[in-house]
C-alpha cells in the first residue's frame, strides 16, 4: 500500500500549502481552493436517510482525508497562523469553514487549530498589555 505522505492526494496537499503561502495574491484563492477540496462538516445534510453502508463509506473517506493531511500538519499551521491576524472580511470567513471543516475530521486536528487559535489570541492580548503598561 501507498503511504499516505506519499500519495498523489499528499502531494496535491502540499502543493496547495505552499502556493497558498507563496505571495498575498494566492491566500485567498489558496484557501478558498482548499475549503472546496475539503469534505463537509458532519452531519451532512440530506432529504434522506443514509444506509449502514453508506455513513461506513463517508467514515472511512474521512478518515482518509486526515490520514492525509495529518503529515502536512507543520505547513497547514503555519499557513492557518500567518492568515488568522488578517483583517481581510472574505479571508475571515473561508478561513473559519476551513477551521470548521479541519476540524471536523480528527480530534487530532482539532487540537491543533483550537492551540494555535488560543496562541494567537494570547499573544494579542500580551502584546495589548505591554502596550498599555507604557
Amino acid at each position: 500500500p501507498i503511504s499516505p505522505i506519499n500519495s498523489c492526494w499528499c502531494l496535491l496537499l502540499d502543493e496547495l500549502l505552499s502556493y497558498s503561502q507563496a505571495t498575498p495574491q494566492a491566500f485567498l484563492s489558496g484557501i478558498m481552493l482548499l475549503s472546496e477540496l475539503l469534505p463537509m462538516p458532519l452531519p451532512l445534510q440530506s432529504p434522506r436517510t443514509h444506509s449502514a453502508s453508506e455513513i461506513s463509506a463517508i467514515v472511512q473517506f474521512r478518515n482518509l482525508w486526515a490520514a492525509h493531511i495529518l503529515p502536512l500538519s507543520s505547513s497547514l499551521s503555519s499557513l492557518l497562523e500567518m492568515l488568522i491576524p488578517s483583517m481581510c472580511l472574505s479571508l475571515q470567513q473561508i478561513l473559519r469553514r476551513v477551521c470548521a471543516q479541519l476540524s471536523d475530521l480528527a480530534p487530532s486536528l482539532a487540537m491543533m487549530i483550537t492551540r494555535m487559535v488560543a496562541s494567537k489570541i494570547l499573544a494579542h492580548v500580551d502584546s495589548e498589555d505591554e502596550g498599555g503598561k507604557e
